[in-house]
């Protein structure tokens, strides 16, 4: 039994990993194929670099597997690779004002952050510490990066910028992640440390369901406007 439930969590986990590694492709290649970004938050591009900026920088201090070492650095460049998207096709767009909300919610971000600092100095700066400290910094952020990109959609109610498949695959690619810890080990101890990551794989799926359902809802104008143009002939 416990022979395949682990086969399971490493086919779980190999599809998690396929499907993240393509994820974000689509995306760039409608902002390249587009020349326009600017139904994407910038908001949610950088809180996603940060995340994934966080999750390097704790496989590098905890000693992860190459595996995940590598695939950390391909998930910063294409959270990069996004970012000068955006700042090319419309960084001179001023696209909707969060004002106070906005300042109120990166607010939010800097103090969990520093409160988790503060854990991790009261805990004696052990690698450990930081690892620790770093995969709840990178979930917490995970879980709040959508938040932006679904409060811009609201707003706009515009969705042609964005590609569906990227949320399709995140929904699909924190399930499989997710799925792959839980049918590794129920262990107490193994699910204290993986907690971080289930914050971020599981807690995300409804942002990620919600977004889906934005750009279902909204769909594209030129669609909606298709019967009067076939009107004027």
């Amino acid at each position: 039994f416990f022979s395949k439930m682990w086969t399971l969590s490493v086919i779980l986990g190999t599809m998690s990993v396929g499907v993240w590694v393509v994820a974000q492709l689509p995306q760039m290649i409608k902002n390249q194929t587009r020349r326009h970004a600017e139904d994407l938050s910038i908001h949610f591009l950088a809180l996603w670099l940060a995340g994934d900026m966080s999750n390097l920088a704790g496989c590098l201090l905890v000693d992860a597997a190459l595996t995940q070492t590598v695939l950390g650095v391909y998930f910063v460049l294409s959270d990069l690779i996004l970012l000068g998207q955006w700042w090319a096709f419309s960084g001179n767009a001023t696209g909707p004002q969060m004002s106070k909300v906005s300042k109120y919610f990166w607010m939010a971000v800097g103090i969990i952050a520093i409160m988790g600092l503060i854990m991790c100095v009261l805990s004696g700066l052990t690698l450990s510490a930081i690892g620790d400290f770093l995969g709840w910094i990178s979930g917490f952020i995970y879980l709040a990066s959508r938040v932006p990109q679904i409060y811009q959609t609201f707003v706009t109610k515009h969705v042609e910028d964005l590609s569906i498949v990227l949320f399709a695959c995140a929904v699909l690619g924190n399930s499989t992640y997710a799925a792959s810890i839980l049918t590794h080990s129920l262990n107490s101890e193994w699910l204290r440390k993986q907690a971080p990551f289930l914050l971020g794989s599981m807690g995300t799926l409804a942002f990620d369901a919600i977004l889906v359902y934005q750009i279902v809802a909204y769909g594209t104008p030129t669609a909606k406007a298709s019967p009067e143009i076939g009107d004027n002939h």
